[in-house]
């Protein structure tokens, strides 16, 4: 979600996750969660990210897939309790 900039990543942001990059796909596992914001997630997903069809030439869409739940998340009715895993300050 963060990395597809050179910008640091929100103090109050913490991902924990796992993603594999194969001949057009993105398969990827991760909990979410942004302490300022109160948003937090879990997701996981296989995506074919290969728009031309064409396999192993290493054009793949990777990096345009990715904040369309964060921003999703950020309007939910339910607010988590977050406190448990806040940062220590």
């Amino acid at each position: 979600m963060f990395g597809d900039s050179q910008a640091l990543m929100p103090a109050g942001v913490k991902i924990f996750n796992e993603v594999g990059l194969v001949y057009g796909y993105l398969t990827g596992n991760a909990y979410i969660v942004d302490f300022e914001r109160e948003v937090e997630f879990l997701l996981t997903a296989s995506v074919r990210v290969n728009e031309h069809g064409i396999f192993n030439d290493e054009e793949y869409e990777y990096d345009e897939v990715g904040r369309a739940l964060y921003d999703y998340e950020l309007n939910r009715a339910f607010m988590p309790d977050l406190s448990t895993l806040a940062p220590r300050r």
